[in-house]
Order: structure tokens, then C-alpha cells, then sequence
């Protein structure tokens, strides 16, 4: 038997909307958003702060991943976003 190990079991399932807006005003170009499906049916109303990537063709940005039951899960889901060439 291994130990730690959940046969069958999923330890995080939750579909994380992501929404990206042009806003000028930003210093990325864009204004993006997220949410939790099961908190927020089809909405993301939370702001993400974005950084810009060092090489500097495009963006970052972590959303916390958090399942308190057991198994559980605590990480940092970390995006990063490029212009399509």
C-alpha cells in the first residue's frame, strides 16, 4: 500500500475563469480578472495584479489554489501570457 496515496479521488477540481479586457490605462495593455466557478457561477469578479515577464513579451500573474479537505491542496497556479506570433 502506498502511503499518501488516494486511489480514485481527485485532490483539487474547480474550473477558474480567467478574463482578459483591453485597458490602455494599464501598463500591460490588459485588465484581467478571475473567479472560482463554484463561488461565482460564470463570473470573475477578482482583479489580478499582472507583472510584466523579464523578457518583456508579456505578462504573469498566480491564482491561489487552496482545498482544505483532505487530501487538500495549498499552491500558487502561475500563468503567463504571450502575444500569439
Amino acid at each position: 500500500m502506498l502511503d499518501r496515496h488516494y486511489e480514485g479521488g481527485y485532490i483539487y477540481r474547480e474550473l477558474i475563469l480567467v478574463e482578459a479586457k483591453p485597458d490602455p490605462k494599464t501598463e500591460s495593455g490588459w485588465r484581467m480578472s478571475y473567479g472560482y466557478q463554484s463561488k461565482t457561477p460564470n463570473a470573475a469578479p477578482q482583479p489580478i495584479e499582472t507583472t510584466n515577464l523579464s523578457d518583456g513579451d508579456g505578462i504573469q500573474f498566480e491564482i491561489e489554489v487552496l482545498q482544505e479537505k483532505r487530501p487538500g491542496i495549498r499552491a500558487m497556479l502561475r500563468l503567463e501570457v504571450r502575444p500569439w506570433l
